[in-house]
C-alpha cells in the first residue's frame, strides 16, 4: 500500500499560475526593505558607537563581497 498520490494536471496549473505570480512582482535590482532611516541610526548608534563624536554612528566599512 502506498501513501503516494501522482501530481495532476491542477497541481501542474497552480505551481505555474504561482511561477507567473513572481515573475511579475520581481523588479531586478530592487531590493524589499521596509522600515525608516531614524531607526536604522539609532540601531546603528546602540550597534556601533559614536567614538570620534560626529552625530553619526561609526559604521565600519565593509567591502561587498564577490
Amino acid at each position: 500500500m502506498f501513501s503516494f498520490r501522482r501530481k495532476g494536471a491542477a497541481f501542474e496549473r497552480k505551481k505555474a499560475a504561482a511561477a507567473s505570480a513572481h515573475q511579475k512582482d520581481f523588479r531586478e535590482g530592487y531590493v524589499h526593505i521596509h522600515g525608516n532611516e531614524e531607526k536604522a541610526n539609532d540601531l546603528a548608534m546602540r550597534a556601533y558607537g559614536d567614538k570620534d563624536g560626529d552625530g553619526k554612528p561609526d559604521v565600519p566599512f565593509m567591502p561587498f563581497p564577490g
